[in-house]
This record gives C-alpha cells, structure tokens and sequence, in this order.
C-alpha cells in the first residue's frame, strides 16, 4: 500500500481525512503497532470528530488481524483511555483524535504499556517503516478479539476527578468529547450543570 509518510510527526500519526489519512492507513497502523509492541491486549478509545468512528473500528480490524485482544472504551477524552491502559494493565493503547486541530483533521495518538507515549524516536517511526515498506510481520497465532467497555464511572469513582459542592456551574469543554465526562460528574452531585456547545 502507499501511505503519506508526512502524517507520521513527532508524538502521533495526524492527517486531514481521508486525503492524508484513512481507514486503509488506519488498519495498516493498527497491525504495525501490535506487532512493534509485540501486544496481546490493547484499549481504543475515540474523539468525536465525524471520521474517529470509521478510522477507530479499521485500526480495531488492524489490531485483531494481528492477535491483539481490544478493548473499545467508545468516545473517551485522551487521559480517560490513558487511565486503563495503565489501570488494567493493557500492552498499549490508542486514541483517535486530533486533538485541537480543526475538523477535518483525524489522527491517532499510541501509547505502550503504563500509558508511555510512543514519539517519532521510540516507536512511531518503526511504525511508519513497517508500513510504508509494506513489511508488517505476519502474525504469529489466532485473530483476537474486540468488546466495548465503559470505562467512565469507574475513571470517575477512583476519585481522579473529584466533584465540588453543589451548587450551579459552567463548562466550555471546547467542543471535546471531555462533555461526557463532565456531565456525568456534575449530574450525579446534583450540580445545575450547564454545558456550552453541547454535542
């Protein structure tokens, strides 16, 4: 396959979609990182951005054909899908956003385990060789598997966010998929809680 090398930066793999970045690239990522890793669990978790659902599920398909087991925690804020990598122990992680760029932007941002950000210097740029060469090793044993897990009330429950008293509040959450987090935590102490640009 042929993939734009240029989407691969210094801390995550970001493009405008689908020109730059795809589902065909997506995949091929998926698999690469298993196999650099060298993991057999991994969670996924998504922005909100209109192509985070079809890119996430390719690198999902990625990741199975390798043999890595996934744990797809849905649409969760970047820190909530680096909290159960490192929670639960899993060989690595990825996030796909693209953080603040603008909308047309997707991207995916990889981690191993305890939640170690991989960079163009530590594994990102054998992830990009790996695929521009088309030289993904083949995969040792079964396809995996994927399950949807909701990791927000237990990332809210272990006390790494903490509601304040009750009383009336405000949030900008920029559009992000930080909203469901948020929301949850001011609903449940009561809280008049009204969110700005609400998705």
């Amino acid at each position: 396959m042929t993939v734009n090398k240029n989407i691969f930066k210094a801390y995550d793999v970001r493009g405008i979609y689908p020109d730059e970045i795809n589902t065909a690239d997506a995949y091929a990522i998926g698999r690469a990182f298993v196999a650099h890793i060298e993991a057999s669990t991994i969670a996924v978790g998504r922005d909100m951005r209109t192509a985070a659902p079809d890119i996430a599920a390719a690198f999902i398909e990625g990741a199975i054909t390798q043999g890595a087991n996934v744990t797809d925690y849905g649409m969760v804020a970047t820190d909530m899908l680096y909290y159960g990598v490192a929670k639960d122990n899993f060989d690595g992680g990825a996030e796909i956003t693209a953080s603040h760029n603008p909308k047309e932007y997707i991207g995916i941002k990889l981690v191993k385990r305890d939640a170690v950000p991989l960079s163009i210097d530590a594994g990102i740029g054998v992830i990009r060789d790996m695929v521009a060469s088309n030289n993904i090793p083949r995969p040792n044993g079964a396809v995996g598997t994927r399950h949807s897990e909701n990791i927000l009330n237990d990332y809210i429950d272990t006390g790494t966010v903490r509601p304040g008293p009750k009383k009336r509040a405000t949030c900008h959450h920029g559009s992000g998929s930080l909203f469901c987090l948020v929301s949850t935590l001011y609903s449940s102490t009561g809280t008049f809680f009204f969110c700005l640009f609400n998705l």
